[in-house]
């Protein structure tokens, strides 16, 4: 009895640590947003104050600000990317192992999702947790060959290189990654269904009316309903996330904007604006903790921790059915808005 007790509380702990992390990293993020410029200046400029990384900056995850970078979930930010960048720095991959190419990591985290699903699929604990720690070295291997890619390209931070065919391999194998959870997900759910008896039952909600009463068992899904809710939740999370991506980084981090009688460093200066300001802040940090990546590993979470792993499924399927579906349109909604007035102000148009 002591143990799984002792268990809870270390898994508790852990998630709490890692709370106050992330949130102590937002903050610093932040404050570095607030003294970023879009485009570098002279040293001897002012109005920028000058940023010294204790580390070297491909370690330090807010010494190069994005766009990506912001709107990165922020396990990947703050943890695997940066811990991709000590390996690329220690084992000299990007500069001396030039047979390993970027596509060869992104298929190769194919191989470690494909495996870790099987792992996840079956009954004990122990497997199911080995199954959701091989994704996490999936998602590192993700982070690497990004990271790979940008070094033997000379791009300096967090960035999508949208329409080369590195971005397409990445994205298939990504999606290839997510199928593969989704298949695990499916045999959970399916094996829960059919031996009830080796889990908890979840509770009956029962609504009473005047002329007849209703249980809420009546209205349950079918597993491959639940999976394809959920695999369908996460493509249009991912595309959305995506597109404003490469949205924002063709009005903020683009040089040339093509716009007359507006001076170059007068453009600078309104993406900078837009940059730091607290709306575009707020909305990156919204997609920070509801992007693609980020649901997943909440998906993950709820794979790992022990108990009754039939009952926090399927909660995560219904918050996908309605509250996470709203939450999306409604996100989508304030950054199309914000981004019309964003793309305005650049580029000095007039919205009537």
């Amino acid at each position: 009895m002591f143990l799984p007790t002792f268990a809870n509380k270390a898994y508790l702990s852990f998630l709490l640590f890692l709370l106050l992390f992330f949130v102590a990293m937002d903050m610093l993020l932040y404050l570095r947003v607030q003294n970023y410029d879009i485009r570098p200046r002279a040293n001897n400029d002012t109005r920028a104050s000058p940023y010294h990384s204790p580390v070297p900056c491909d370690l330090n995850p807010i010494c190069t600000v994005t766009v990506k970078a912001m709107m990165l979930d922020h396990p990947n930010h703050y943890i695997l990317s940066p811990l991709a960048s000590l390996i690329d720095y220690l084992l000299g991959i990007s500069r001396y192992w030039t047979w390993l190419t970027p596509s060869t990591i992104s298929v190769s985290h194919v191989i470690i999702a494909i495996i870790g699903a099987r792992c996840i699929a079956r009954s004990s604990l122990f497997s199911r947790q080995l199954g959701v720690m091989l994704f996490q070295v999936r998602g590192w291997m993700d982070n690497l060959d990004g990271h790979v890619a940008r070094t033997r390209l000379n791009i300096q931070g967090e960035r999508s290189d949208v329409g080369s065919i590195g971005f397409f391999v990445d994205g298939i194998c990504d999606g290839l990654g997510c199928i593969a959870l989704m298949v695990a997900v499916f045999i959970l759910l399916r094996r829960n269904a059919n031996d009830g008896a080796n889990y908890e039952r979840l509770p009956v909600r029962v609504m009473s009316t005047s002329h007849n009463t209703v249980s809420s068992n009546s209205c349950r899904k079918s597993p491959l309903y639940d999976t394809l809710m959920v695999g369908l939740h996460f493509s249009l999370i991912s595309f959305a996330w995506n597109r404003y991506i490469s949205l924002y980084q063709d009005l903020l981090e683009t040089e040339d904007q093509n716009v007359p009688l507006i001076s170059r460093e007068d453009i600078y200066d309104r993406q900078t604006v837009v940059f730091r300001s607290s709306a575009f802040c707020g909305i990156t940090l919204v997609w920070k903790m509801f992007n693609f990546h980020a649901m997943m590993d909440y998906l993950l979470l709820a794979i790992f921790l022990p108990g009754n792993l039939r009952y926090r499924i399927q909660e995560y399927v219904r918050l996908t059915w309605w509250q996470l579906p709203a939450v999306l349109l409604l996100l989508v909604f304030i950054s199309e808005l914000h981004y019309i007035n964003a793309y305005a102000y650049v580029k000095m148009l007039s919205i009537n």
